[in-house]
C-alpha cells in the first residue's frame, strides 16, 4: 500500500476485492488497519448491485461508529459508520458483537441507536453465552440477504488471547469462544467476504494472535464446507491415519 497516498491505497483495496469477487470466489483479507473494511464493503455492495440485499456481521471491542475523527471520515474509527451508509445494506441486517470498555463514547452509541444497529456488548455475551448471541446475530445478517460481509476486528478477543493487535482490550472473547463462533457461522454454508483486521504480528507474542487468526479462517472454511456436504473422500486419507479395522 502506498503509505503517503491514502486515496490510492483505498482504490487498490477496492479494485483487489472487486477482482476476486468477479472471479466467483470469496475474498479473505487478513491484517491491516480497520479502515480497509470500508473499501472492501463498498466493493461488495457495488458487486451485488442495488437490486440485492447485503448483510454485515461486525466483531470488535469498539463499535467504530465515529461519524468523523479529527475531521476525517474514512478512518478505522469510522468503519461501521461508513459501512452502514451503503445503499443496499439495511440496518435490520447488521449486527455487532463484542463492544466493551471506554473507547465506545456516547456519540458511537447515539449513532448506533439512530441507525437502529443491533449491537451485543460483552456483558450480554457473559449473561446469554456466545452460542445464543452468535446465532441471533447470524439470523439478522443472513436472513433474507443475498451477500454477507463477515468482519473481525481482532481486538474482539481478550488481550490475553490476542496480544498482537493494535488496540488490545481486556474482557473480550476467549479463543475457545471464537472456535464456537466460526462453527456457528459456518452452518450458513457461505460468506461473501471475510476480513480479520487490526492483526499486527510485530506486536504478537510467540505468534499467538496470528495462529488464532489462521485457526479462525480455517475453521470457518471447514465448517462451511461441511455444511455444504463437501466432505473429504476417505480413500484419500493416509493409511496410517485411518482407524484400524
Amino acid at each position: 500500500m502506498p503509505k503517503v497516498n491514502p486515496d490510492s491505497a483505498r482504490e487498490r483495496i477496492y479494485r483487489a476485492v472487486t477482482t476476486v469477487l468477479k472471479a466467483g470466489v470469496t475474498p479473505i483479507i487478513v491484517g491491516g488497519d480497520r479502515s480497509i473494511s470500508i473499501q472492501a464493503a463498498r466493493a461488495l455492495s457495488d458487486h451485488i448491485g442495488a437490486g440485492k440485499k447485503m448483510g454485515c456481521l461486525h466483531f470488535g471491542a469498539h463499535l467504530d461508529l465515529a461519524d468523523s475523527w479529527a475531521g476525517e471520515k474514512l478512518l478505522s474509527t469510522c468503519a461501521l459508520a461508513r459501512i452502514t451508509e451503503l445503499p443496499n445494506l439495511n440496518s435490520a441486517n447488521v449486527a455487532h458483537i463484542g463492544a466493551r470498555n471506554s473507547m465506545n463514547p456516547k456519540d458511537y452509541i447515539d449513532l448506533a441507536r439512530a441507525r437502529n444497529i443491533r449491537f451485543y456488548p460483552m456483558f450480554e455475551i457473559y449473561e446469554r453465552g456466545i452460542d445464543a448471541v452468535t446465532r441471533e446475530a447470524v439470523g439478522k445478517v443472513w436472513g433474507g440477504t443475498d451477500a454477507q460481509y463477515l468482519s473481525f476486528n481482532f481486538n474482539v478477543m481478550d488481550a490475553s488471547a490476542a496480544p498482537g493487535v493494535t488496540a488490545t482490550e481486556p474482557g473480550g472473547l476467549e479463543s475457545r469462544e471464537m472456535v464456537r463462533v466460526a462453527d456457528i457461522i459456518g452452518e450458513q454454508k457461505t460468506a461473501s467476504l471475510i476480513d480479520v483486521t487490526e492483526l499486527a504480528p510485530v506486536y504478537d507474542v510467540s505468534g499467538t494472535t496470528s495462529r488464532l487468526a489462521v485457526c479462525t479462517v480455517l475453521r470457518l472454511m471447514a465448517a462451511m464446507a461441511r455444511a455444504r456436504g463437501e466432505l473429504v473422500d476417505q480413500s484419500l486419507r493416509r493409511s496410517d491415519l485411518t482407524a484400524a479395522e
